[in-house]
This record gives C-alpha cells, sequence and structure tokens, in this order.
C-alpha cells in the first residue's frame, strides 16, 4: 500500500501572521481623500471636541469607523478626526452606520480610543451613536455627521476623571462642522492636499449648508392640539 503524502505542519505563528494579512481591509479602509464629486463620490463631514478637566484642548483626535449595509462585502472606513477640527471625508455612496473601530482580526471594539495632549485614553463607545439611525450617502452629496465629543468629568471622590463621550448632531452642530470646513479652506496652516480637496467639494458643501439652513427655518405648519 502507497503510503499517503502529508502536507509539512504549518506553524501557529505563520497562520497568525496570515490572519494578520488577510484581516486588515476588515478593520476600515481610509478615506480616498483625493476624490472629488465630479467621480460621484459621496462625502461626510464630521468634527471632534476633547475637552479637559483644564478645558478643551486642540492636540489629539479619535477613530470610530462608518461601515456600509451588505454584509463583509459592504464598504468600511476608518474616520480619523483630530481635536478641535472637522474633516470632510470622500466615500463610496451608499448606507452607513457609524460603528465602533475594530481590531486588526476584524472584531468590534468596545471601547473607542482618544488622545488627548500626548495621552492615550479608552472610554465605552457610546450607545447614543450606535442608535443613530442609518446614513444615506448619495452621488456628489455632503452629509454632516456633527461633533464627537469626548469630555472628561472629574470626580472629586475617587479622584480621577471618567470620560463621557457622545456624538452632538444638532442642526448647530452639523452646521458649525461644514462652516470650519469652509474656513479651513482659506487658512494658510490647512495642508495644501486637504485645501484642494475640499475646495472640489465647495458647491456641495454650499448645497448642504442650505439644506441645513432649511431645517433652521422649519416650523410647525400647525399647532398642537393641548
Amino acid at each position: 500500500m502507497a503510503a499517503m503524502s502529508r502536507s509539512p505542519a504549518i506553524p501557529a505563528a505563520a497562520l497568525l501572521i496570515g490572519a494578520c494579512v488577510l484581516v486588515p481591509g476588515c478593520r476600515g479602509s481610509t478615506p480616498v481623500f483625493d476624490e472629488g464629486p465630479e467621480h460621484r463620490y459621496a462625502a461626510v463631514v464630521i468634527g471632534s471636541r476633547i475637552v479637559l478637566p483644564t478645558g478643551e484642548t486642540n492636540t489629539g483626535g479619535l477613530m470610530l469607523n462608518m461601515e456600509g449595509e451588505g454584509g463583509r462585502e459592504a464598504n468600511s472606513y476608518r474616520l480619523e478626526v483630530p481635536a478641535g477640527r472637522s474633516m470632510l471625508y470622500p466615500v463610496e455612496p451608499g448606507v452607513y452606520r457609524l460603528t465602533p473601530t475594530r481590531s486588526v482580526l476584524g472584531w468590534h471594539q468596545s471601547k473607542m480610543r482618544i488622545t488627548a495632549d500626548d495621552f492615550t485614553f479608552k472610554a465605552p463607545f457610546p450607545p447614543q451613536i450606535m442608535r443613530k439611525p442609518a446614513i444615506d450617502l448619495r452621488p456628489k452629496k455632503v452629509v454632516s455627521l456633527g461633533i464627537i465629543e469626548a469630555r472628561f468629568v472629574a470626580d472629586p471622590l475617587k479622584k480621577e476623571a471618567r470620560i463621557v463621550v457622545r456624538i452632538d448632531d444638532s442642526v448647530a452642530a452639523r452646521r458649525d462642522a461644514v462652516q470650519q470646513i469652509i474656513h479651513d479652506m482659506a487658512s494658510a496652516e490647512t495642508p495644501t492636499e486637504e485645501r484642494d480637496r475640499d475646495f472640489a467639494w465647495s458647491g456641495s458643501l454650499e448645497d448642504c449648508l442650505i439644506g441645513l439652513q432649511a431645517e433652521i427655518e422649519q416650523r410647525p405648519l400647525f399647532k398642537p392640539s393641548p
């Protein structure tokens, strides 16, 4: 009887390395910074606000994912938002939700990573964000998501600070995020490639502001019954 051939054993470490090579896409892709509305991309605007017990800081930032519907084949983006700034991210059109970031193996992480003044902290990912309705991103359109706020609240009893994370998606916050993008386009401190990209979206940003102004001006057409 002929001897059965056996495949050489693959070390566990090699399997782990292979998994890490294959799975990084599950963590979320970097948004396509150099794409504009002329290529039928959509875009989101999102800002961040990090408030320490001593006041707001512009050093640091936070991360979260924006994941499309449709299972494993859906688009997923990893959004890195610097402290005190708003960012515009071009993405493929589709229906998305804001979610926690994922590990290198693709699992959702229960805590949000926040950097402030060269220190790194972790806070539970807010259920408030998880409960938000899906976001429908259409070609050539900009949608402002608002401002993610991480506030360090001092606890005098425990002599430490706890971190409260929430999203401010009021009309005022969504408008402020867009207006900051427009302001940064005229700032010499904004990197040239970022200014050029945002300028390509200037018409869509203006349309977004008009839509937000319409939300502010909406009035009920009838008085509610007592």
